[in-house]
């Protein structure tokens, strides 16, 4: 069942739809915790002992939210969400719609940050991630991709603070949720404060897990 009381009927239907729907892997968890990485690094360690699986995550949903607002550039429709609350309320949900259709439809491992709560313990793992605040801001200022890329720690560290902060009131607003009691709920709790090596480690343990219980 969904975490989540705004999602109960569409997860039912969805769940009546497809009652035997390929095995769910959810990472969640707040921004820069490192979700992506630890959905690579858990595929390639899946693959080792012989479980294929493809990753969807938050930005593919996003970009075909777009397409579906006839936007074809990211930043403009980044733009408007951001100067129309209405809009982004529209985008939030549907979003999370699309986690949870994906979820039943494909399975998976599927990273954002309220997947868990979405799909529930419909999910067959779900690995909620935490990092401490300084190191988070020390990986997205040395990560080229991102674009705090370079900027003071300091000022990164106070962004993603504020961040998180919008997002938990905006999900609290939405659905009516507190995030940490609905996304740690019946999760594995991971830590990524190490190296990469460190958290090669603990996904090689975590593949062991997920074998076992798929």
């Amino acid at each position: 069942m969904t975490y989540i009381e705004f999602f109960r009927e569409k997860f039912d239907t969805l769940k009546k739809e497809n009652p035997e729907h390929k095995p769910i892997i959810c990472i969640d968890g707040m921004s820069g915790t490192g979700k992506d990485t630890v959905a690579l690094i858990l595929k390639e360690e899946l693959k080792k002992v012989g479980i294929e699986v493809e990753i969807k995550n938050a930005g593919d949903f996003f970009r075909e939210v777009a397409k579906e607002r006839g936007y074809e550039n990211l930043d403009e429709f980044s733009e408007a969400r951001r100067n129309d609350s209405e809009l982004a309320k529209k985008v939030d949900i549907r979003i999370d719609e699309m986690t949870l259709e994906y979820g039943f439809k494909h399975g998976g491992i599927i990273t954002s940050r309220l997947s868990i709560g979405v799909l529930g313990d419909e999910a067959d793992v779900r690995i909620f991630i935490l990092a401490h605040i300084d190191k988070i801001a020390e990986r997205v200022a040395n990560d080229s991709s991102r674009e705090e890329f370079g900027k003071p720690v300091e000022e990164i560290k106070q962004r993603i603070l504020n961040r998180n902060k919008a997002d938990m009131e905006t999900y609290e607003k939405l659905y009516n949720i507190k995030y940490n009691e609905v996304e740690t709920r019946n999760s594995l709790i991971l830590r990524n404060d190490g190296t990469k090596e460190d958290l090669r480690k603990k996904m090689k343990g975590v593949a062991n897990l997920v074998e076992g219980l798929l």
